[in-house]
């Protein structure tokens, strides 16, 4: 499941320090995909 706040999932919330800033944008890109898709009517 996903944080309901950030729509991250656990592992990605423990990861995030540890990643690097690259990752971390595109992490940031991929979320912005996942709200898209939470809000859209299904």
């Amino acid at each position: 499941g996903y944080c309901l706040g950030c729509r991250r999932t656990r592992e990605e919330i423990e990861r995030w320090p540890q990643m690097s800033a690259d990752e971390q944008r595109e992490l940031l890109r991929r979320l912005a995909a996942r709200q898209l898709d939470a809000s859209g009517d299904d």
